[in-house]
């Protein structure tokens, strides 16, 4: 009976032996650690809106997927660790700032943020100085918070919450709607469109999308939706969404030569559109003109002369026109955000 007794207490401290190493391990938490590649402590880094720096984690498994996640938010990755860019076993990860303000950065084994054994040991800052940068996206007419990270935010009711929308076209409509409530419209004159503040008073979960045509279900932009989070702590008066003021873009006033927009841009835009209407007109009546001369010079070789000057000047003048529309379409239109057509 000892001997039963014996082997029994073997066997479990033997089980035990061998199980709890195997649940430590399973348990434990993540040995990668993130570190600024050029600096050997985890001091903040300074930067300029505009300037990359690297981020190397170390070590890193090949095979494994990181994440970057920044201000609490999802900010680069999965990135897979692969033969191509890992140094050894460090993971190095080039990042750009284009945002001024001051940021903490932690990295992730694999894709659960939420899990902290798998954040990355050491914890990094940077503090970013200068004017804020607008990078537009791939793909046009999309939407893009201020910051510039992510599709999804969490606020406060009454929070301002700030947006850029990129739309495809300049000189076409588009909108903004939350949660399918039109909130924003207005005539793009530029590449970039930025509305004033969104408020939203009415804690709840919105989707904010970006359209052109707001007759056609099928005109929603390409761009993934923000998703924005609003908690019920904060200012907020339970008055719903504030809709955003147009931003002068769908203003006109009535012109014996048709609408014309209030806004600099759009006005510039009428008045060389008007220009060439006007200046081709001329030179088409001009040629007209010369032909007439030709018709009934009666063989008058002075008359006949007047009548080539009249139409050589008439094509020279609408050439240069067209050039001229080429060369501002070139150069200068496009930093306007204009377009021209004749």
């Amino acid at each position: 009976m000892k001997k039963i007794i014996s082997a029994l207490i073997l066997f479990l401290l033997v089980s035990l032996f061998l199980f709890f190493p195997a649940a430590k391990k399973a348990s434990a938490a993540t040995d990668c650690k993130v570190y600024w590649s050029d600096q050997v402590t985890n001091a903040p880094k300074e930067l300029q809106t505009g300037e990359s720096a690297t981020i190397t984690i170390q070590p890193a498994e090949k095979g494994k997927k990181y994440v970057l996640v920044k201000g609490g938010t999802w900010w680069i990755g999965p990135i897979e660790a692969t033969d191509a860019n890992l140094r050894g076993l460090a993971l190095d990860i080039k990042v750009t700032f284009n945002q001024p303000g001051t940021y903490s950065i932690n990295a992730y084994e694999g894709t659960d943020t939420s899990n902290p054994d798998a954040m990355c040991q050491n914890d990094l800052a940077a503090v970013v100085t200068g004017e804020p940068i607008v990078v537009p996206p791939k793909d046009p007419c999309q939407l893009m918070f201020h910051d510039q990270t992510g599709t999804q935010k969490e606020v406060n009711a009454g929070e301002d919450i700030k947006v850029y929308f990129f739309p495809a076209e300049p000189g076409e409509t588009y909108y903004i709607k939350a949660n399918d409530a039109e909130i924003f419209r207005s005539v793009a004159h530029s590449n970039i469109l930025e509305p004033p503040p969104l408020t939203i008073g009415t804690p709840g979960t919105y989707s904010v999308t970006g359209w052109h045509d707001k007759q056609s279900q099928d005109a929603v932009c390409g761009g993934p939706a923000l998703n924005i989070t609003v908690k019920a702590s904060g200012s907020g008066d339970g008055t719903g969404l504030t809709v955003f003021q147009d931003t002068g873009g769908a203003s006109y006033i009535d012109t014996p030569f048709g609408q014309i927009p209030t806004d600099p841009a759009g006005i510039a835009k009428a008045l060389l559109n008007l220009g060439v209407g006007v200046a081709g007109g001329i030179a088409f009546l001009l040629m007209i003109f010369g032909a007439y001369r030709l018709m009934f010079s009666g063989g008058d070789p002075e008359a006949i002369q007047q009548g080539r000057q009249v139409i050589t000047a008439a094509i020279v003048g609408l050439l240069v026109i067209i050039f001229s529309v080429f060369i501002l379409n070139l150069i200068g239109i496009s930093v306007l955000g204009l377009k021209i057509g004749l």
